[in-house]
Formats: structure tokens, C-alpha cells, sequence
């Protein structure tokens, strides 16, 4: 049974190679061809225009995408410019205009162990362990500490920081 489909599958096979001879044939030689072709003459025609032809169209397209970038960034200069996240596009007025006390400490966290004691950040990355009624270097008081905010006192006002906050 099993030589009856090779026999089968064969005779169907020489069949077919016979019918379709031509066909293979010119397939062959198209594929061994195309590329002989390209390798000799690589510039082929777009839209039947000459190589000269294509030369302009690079520098048109060229042209025109250095056009789109700089129409790009100059869209990029206006977004950076305005606060997106406002209605009006504006910024908020500076803290030191509104008299508000600039801040440059992180309250990093809070020990309790008997007596509270704060533990201080600054913008330097420096640390500070201060108690109740203790100073800072530039004069600021720790006037209160609770469970999880101290309040800082100096000339210019008074400010309240809370963990995992930043106050500039």
C-alpha cells in the first residue's frame, strides 16, 4: 500500500514537472537575472523620471523634512514656555514675593523615644537630629515637634513640614 502512494505521489510529481517545465524554467532564470541587472545599473527610474531626476526629489524631501523639525521645535519652545498644567498657561507667583519663608530643609523623619527628636534634611544632602527649642545653622528655631510634623520659626515666618514632603 505504501508503494502505491509513492508510485502515485511520484507519477503526480513528473506529471506536474512536465506541465509546468516552462514556467520553472523562466522563474530560474528571472531570479538568477534580477539581480545581475540591479548590479549593473542600480539607479532604476521612479515614475519613469532619469537618475538626474531623482537627485532633485532627495534634495526636495531634504528640504522638507528640515522644515518639519524646525517647525517642530519652534511648537516644542511654546509648550516648554507655558505650564501645562494650568488653564491660563501661567506659573504660580514666586514664594519670596508672596512673603512666604524659604525653606530649604526635608523633614526626614521623627524619633520617639521618650523625647522627640527631628530628623533634618537640607539641600546640601546634610542631616540634622534637633530637639524642641534647638537651632539650625541659618538661625531657624524648631519650635514644635508632633508625631509627624515639625513646625520651623525664623525672621521671616514660620513653615510647618510633614514627612516625606519638600518645602523650597
Amino acid at each position: 500500500m505504501l508503494n502505491n502512494y509513492i508510485r502515485n505521489g511520484a507519477a503526480k510529481a513528473a506529471a506536474w514537472s512536465k506541465r509546468y517545465a516552462k514556467d520553472i524554467l523562466i522563474i530560474i532564470l528571472l531570479s538568477a537575472a534580477i539581480p545581475q541587472m540591479i548590479v549593473k545599473n542600480p539607479v532604476i527610474s521612479y515614475n519613469g523620471r532619469a537618475a538626474k531626476d531623482m537627485e532633485s526629489i532627495r534634495n526636495n524631501k531634504k528640504r522638507t523634512l528640515a522644515l518639519i523639525l524646525e517647525t517642530s521645535k519652534r511648537d516644542y519652545k511654546e509648550i516648554f514656555r507655558r505650564n501645562v498644567f494650568t488653564a491660563d498657561g501661567k506659573y504660580p507667583a514666586d514664594p519670596m514675593q508672596q512673603g512666604e519663608m524659604k525653606l530649604t530643609y526635608k523633614l526626614i523623619g521623627i524619633l520617639s523615644s521618650g523625647r522627640k527628636v527631628a530628623v533634618i534634611a537640607d539641600s546640601e544632602g546634610r542631616y540634622y537630629y534637633r530637639q524642641e527649642g534647638q537651632q539650625l545653622p541659618d538661625e531657624t528655631v524648631l519650635s514644635e515637634v508632633a508625631m509627624t510634623s515639625i513646625t520651623l520659626k525664623n525672621q521671616e515666618g514660620e513653615i510647618k513640614l510633614k514627612i516625606f514632603s519638600v518645602k523650597k
